[in-house]
């Protein structure tokens, strides 16, 4: 029956967890869902599509922009490093080459966000205490893909905000887009962390 508790709270957090590190005001493109399977349990998860080249552009920049928008696609599906490592080199070739990024303005998108991983002993303690309530971040994402400061807005546990903050330091994302470049922007996300169980 512990083994079960463990997997329920885990299980908690890591929905809960979801939401770190999304920009409050995440809108981009497509949402997209997809169902895996795990034994018995279907996963359902969603995602947002990056966009389709909308702007004028040259006709090379229209081609690298598809290539890294069907890999960040991708890579939302499959989770992979060789899918990150593709395209980790597609956005190092745009940013070389200078090319105009062919959507309109937008936020960041976050493709992959940071995973939580609070050891057990931290979650025994968390729940010892009963603790609940919500770690709020403020995240710069900076223009050549790499997360800058991460602020905390406000705690929860000293322990557990310092894991919040390294899980936002390991997103993947396409940084926020503006005259047709990418820009550096600063978004707040969030953790929400419960010991209840349903």
């Amino acid at each position: 029956m512990n083994m079960f508790r463990k997997l329920t709270f885990t299980a908690v957090l890591t929905l809960l967890a979801a939401s770190i590190m999304n920009p409050s005001d995440h809108v981009v493109g497509q949402a997209k869902t997809i169902q895996s399977y795990r034994g018995s349990i279907v996963l359902v998860s969603t995602y947002n599509e990056v966009p389709e080249a909308t702007e004028g552009c040259s006709q090379e920049e229209k081609q690298w922009w598809e290539s890294l928008r069907k890999t960040g696609n991708d890579l939302q599906r499959k989770m992979d490093k060789k899918t990150f490592t593709k395209l980790a080199v597609l956005f190092s070739e745009g940013l070389g080459k200078g090319y105009r990024i062919p959507v309109k303005d937008r936020p960041p998108q976050i493709l992959l966000l940071g995973k939580v991983g609070f050891p057990d002993s931290l979650v025994a303690r968390a729940r010892a205490r009963r603790l609940n309530g919500s770690i709020e971040l403020s995240i710069e994402y900076r223009a050549d893909g790499s997360v800058g400061e991460v602020k905390l807005l406000k705690g929860l546990d000293k322990e557990m905000d310092s894991y919040a903050i390294q899980a936002a330091r390991e997103s993947i994302f396409i940084p926020a887009i503006k005259d047709g470049a990418f820009v550096t922007d600063w978004r707040n996300g969030g953790l929400k962390f419960s010991t209840q169980r349903n």
